[in-house]
């Protein structure tokens, strides 16, 4: 069991590294994002290597709830729900014979198709 004062003795081992995360995140040039297309984003994500890399990345992904109701990029169903990293909306209930969702399907799979499903549930 640590006490706090091995949680300070860490903590201050490991503040150098903090500064540089924050650094990074805070100066836009260290940090470089690759666009998203508008158009044609399926194959950008399935052959575009920047865009296989952003997609398939383990961390960062965040499911943001928007106002605005926009179609999923797999099923063209109405969502709003939208990847804050990829910039892509995609439904997050699962349907189909996979049970699997948009997002999961998005984020895990190594390539994307889209799903024939009736617009609008």
């Amino acid at each position: 069991m640590s006490t706090f004062s091995t949680f300070l003795y860490e903590f201050a081992e490991n503040w150098n590294q903090m500064e540089t995360n924050q650094q990074v995140f805070e100066n836009p040039e260290l940090h470089q994002v690759t666009p998203v297309p508008k158009r044609n984003r399926i194959n950008w994500f399935n052959n575009n290597e920047n865009g296989k890399r952003m997609r398939l990345s383990e961390g960062n992904h965040f499911l943001v709830q928007r106002a605005e109701v926009q179609r999923c990029l797999i099923c063209r169903a109405n969502t709003t729900c939208k990847c804050k990293t990829c910039t892509v909306p995609l439904c997050r209930f699962p349907f189909g014979r996979n049970r699997k969702s948009c997002w999961i399907k998005f984020h895990n799979d190594k390539k994307i198709d889209k799903v024939g499903r009736a617009v609008g549930r």
